[in-house]
């Protein structure tokens, strides 16, 4: 499950992003309020293939829902 949110929990949490990898794409979810430094490191590190914008609070859930139980989760760091 890990390799379906390749980002560390603790940095998407941080930074609010989500980055989904569906075997074929990244897709990389933010809010209008993410910050230049935390997408430019992103994108620096992985082939992004599409940029979906979300709102912060949603994210959010979405975060804490897609990492519960799995090995990206903050307690196997």
């Amino acid at each position: 499950m890990g390799a379906r949110h390749p980002l560390p929990y603790a940095y998407a949490k941080a930074h609010t992003l989500l980055l989904e990898d569906d075997g074929d794409r990244l897709v990389l979810w933010a809010p209008e309020t993410v910050s230049l430094s935390a997408l430019g490191e992103v994108l620096r590190l992985y082939r992004v293939d599409q940029l979906q914008r979300e709102s912060a609070s949603t994210l959010g859930n979405r975060i804490a829902a897609a990492y519960a139980g799995s090995e990206s989760s903050a307690a196997t760091v």
